[in-house]
């Protein structure tokens, strides 16, 4: 086996030898659509345009201050801005809103996605902190930095397969398939918004 191996790689992984084939030469694909077809395309062009048209978009460049603020603090990054977006929201709308945020599951063969929800009773907790005015500075800090460990804790366990929303999600999905009542789904309020988010 080794010997097959040592043949086959150079030292540096690189394969040795040269293709048995040449590759066949690209060609341009001609598509023929019925004309059904072309004008559900159009249509569909002038929905997505019409959404892309919507977008209200300003960047603006913030460089009063870093990550490497954040780790000062103790904090993690991706869990601070997490925590503004939750505040900007609140800020806005006036009310707090089931929040997405994707977690990476690439530890599992074939991992995909999972949920995390930044939008906790602690992140609550700091985002009504920072909006009563009779809240101490160090009230916050730590109010915000309990809301960052509690995000951060969701995000690692939504990475190692400790998520809720895709197992209540393919439970859904199979009680549907199965036509099968489940009165846990039908009376979950957090799957129900789950599903809207």
């Amino acid at each position: 086996m080794f010997f097959m191996f040592e043949r086959r790689y150079k030292s540096d992984g690189h394969c040795i030898g040269i293709p048995e084939f040449d590759p066949p030469s690209a060609s341009k694909l001609r598509w023929e659509l019925p004309d059904e077809c072309i004008q559900v395309i159009e249509k569909s062009n002038k929905v997505a345009q019409a959404l892309l048209n919507d977008v209200d978009l300003r960047l603006y460049v913030h460089d009063g201050y870093g990550k490497g603020l954040m780790k000062k603090f103790r904090v993690s990054p991706d869990a601070y801005i997490q925590m503004a977006l939750q505040l900007a929201y609140y800020r806005d709308a006036g009310k707090f809103n089931l929040t997405y945020e994707a977690s990476m599951t690439r530890l599992f063969k074939e991992g995909r996605t999972e949920t995390v929800r930044p939008c906790t009773i602690e992140s609550c907790a700091w985002v009504k902190a920072m909006e009563n005015p009779h809240s101490s500075s160090k009230e916050r800090f730590d109010l915000l930095r309990v809301a960052c460990q509690v995000h951060q804790r969701g995000y690692q366990d939504a990475m190692c397969g400790k998520g809720i929303d895709r197992h209540l999600f393919c439970l859904y999905v199979i009680t549907k398939y199965l036509e099968v009542d489940s009165p846990f789904l039908k009376k979950s309020k957090a799957l129900t918004k789950t599903k809207k988010s």
